[in-house]
């Protein structure tokens, strides 16, 4: 099983001006592919390539096979101290805009209506601040699986989880703060990607050592009925049948079963080299408490602009600068 040619690549559109990197999300048939663009933090001794300083927004007609016309959207926020979220979540895109040093704080939520940003009401925790005003929050949306009525807002800072529940409707949304995990048994680390759904949240995170290694074989679950963290492993370390990428998959997701996908990533060449690597994965076994590492048949195109899947078909689609392409997950 491979991936087909459907489409020429973004690209292609004309009077269009692609830029370097993107949020890609699916959401009804859609691939929207909203631009990123660099700003500083002078502040913080950083900087970050990011939607919510203004851009374009397009997508890519999945049933029609064909690119939309670009839309251009202006700053959502002007702010150096300021991190984001992109993400789905029932049909909808959503932009979940926080503070990235001195604490946890909830800024705004914002849902994409096709052509702008509209800002929802949003009622949040008071800030959670740091002893270390420079202290780097990372904040990651949980993939929802299919089904789940609410999703979980996972914040990581000075070695400890924070977990939050977000809930949406219509115009106005809720963060309810949810536990944290304790200090002991847990290394010096980041939430890199997590999924959620019938009552339990799998957090996938990397550590600090060499640079920032993810931890591939190790996921940190979270029982939203007993408010509990727990590590638990994902088979089989030793066979060392998990994805060989080295900080994170390049895109996570899920399908319709409600496994965790992990797809492509950069694998390490020599002592600091890398290379592009377009296996995808999947932690399957994840209800029954039996996670493992699952290889899937397809592998995805070199050069990837985007990649995205329909959970509730298991359809994927990637892009490059070549074509936009088509394929099926087997699970």
């Amino acid at each position: 099983m491979s991936f087909s040619t459907i489409a020429p690549p973004l690209s292609s559109i004309e009077n269009f001006e692609k830029a370097e990197y993107h949020n890609v999300v699916y959401a009804k048939d859609l691939v929207w592919f909203f631009s990123r663009n660099f700003v500083q933090q002078p502040t913080f001794n950083w900087g970050q390539r990011v939607t919510f300083i203004g851009g374009y927004a397009v997508s890519f007609d999945t049933v029609e096979k064909k690119w939309n016309t670009p839309v251009q959207f202006p700053a959502v926020l002007n702010e150096e101290n300021a991190t984001e979220n992109v993400f789905e979540h029932k049909g909808e895109i959503y932009l979940l805009l926080g503070a990235a040093f001195g604490g946890v704080e909830f800024k705004s939520l914002h849902k994409w209506t096709g052509e702008k940003w509209q800002q929802l009401v949003l009622k949040a925790p008071a800030k959670k601040i740091s002893e270390d005003e420079k202290s780097q929050a990372e904040y990651i949306t949980a993939v929802s699986r299919p089904g789940s009525h609410h999703t979980t807002i996972v914040v990581g800072m000075n070695r400890v989880y924070h977990a939050y529940r977000l809930t949406i409707s219509e115009n106005a949304a809720e963060i309810d703060y949810q536990a944290e995990s304790p200090m002991e048994g847990f290394m010096p680390g980041l939430p890199i990607a997590a999924l959620q759904g019938n009552g339990k949240v799998f957090i996938s995170y990397g550590v600090f050592g060499c640079g920032f290694m993810w931890e591939t074989y190790k996921l940190i679950k979270f029982d939203e009925e007993t408010k509990t963290f727990e590590i638990i492993q994902v088979a089989d370390a030793e066979a060392r049948s998990g994805p060989p990428f080295f900080s994170r998959a390049d895109y996570v997701g899920t399908n319709a079963s409600g496994d965790f996908l992990h797809l492509t990533g950069s694998v390490r060449v020599g002592m600091s080299g890398s290379e592009h690597n377009g296996s995808l994965y999947a932690i399957t076994g994840l209800s029954n408490g039996n996670q493992q590492w699952t290889k899937l048949s397809l592998e995805a195109p070199q050069g990837l602009d985007g990649i995205a899947v329909n959970s509730e078909t298991n359809d994927i689609f990637a892009f490059n600068s070549e074509h936009a392409y088509h394929g099926k997950l087997s699970i």
